[in-house]
């Protein structure tokens, strides 16, 4: 998903983002609750915001700047990272996050879950989140 991501912000005239770990492991943990849990949001099942969420992995200390920015998506069945970033270029919202251009680093994840329960509703479903970020 992240070549397929950069060659779209480069096609696109924008820098390629660098895989970062803390926000991987951001990314994974809200993919595999989500799973769990069965909800798909940008906050957390128990209400905590996505900036707050993602804070607790990518960290504001030592720097005077900090921002991130979310992309969720879900399909019954597999997804390619092809056909996740077509989804997200098609929407207005997500395709203006994946091209900031003052994104330097992101983190994907993605998680198959069977039988997923509540939103899901009992589906297989494949649950992409792209968590992206830049500190200065």
């Amino acid at each position: 998903m992240l070549r397929v991501l950069n060659a779209y912000r480069r096609a696109q005239g924008r820098p390629p983002v660098k895989a970062q770990k803390r926000l991987r492991q951001a990314a994974m943990a809200h993919a595999r609750a989500m799973a769990v849990k069965g909800f798909f949001s940008h906050d957390s099942a128990n209400g905590e915001s996505f900036d707050a969420r993602v804070r607790r992995y990518y960290r504001v200390t030592r720097f005077r700047s900090w921002r991130v920015g979310e992309n969720l998506l879900w399909s019954s069945g597999s997804l390619s990272g092809k056909r996740a970033i077509a989804l997200w270029r098609d929407s207005p919202g997500h395709r203006r996050n994946m091209l900031d251009a003052g994104w330097r680093s992101v983190g994907v994840a993605v998680v198959r879950m069977r039988s997923a329960r509540g939103v899901f509703r009992g589906f297989d479903v494949t649950i992409a989140v792209t968590d992206f970020g830049t500190r200065s």
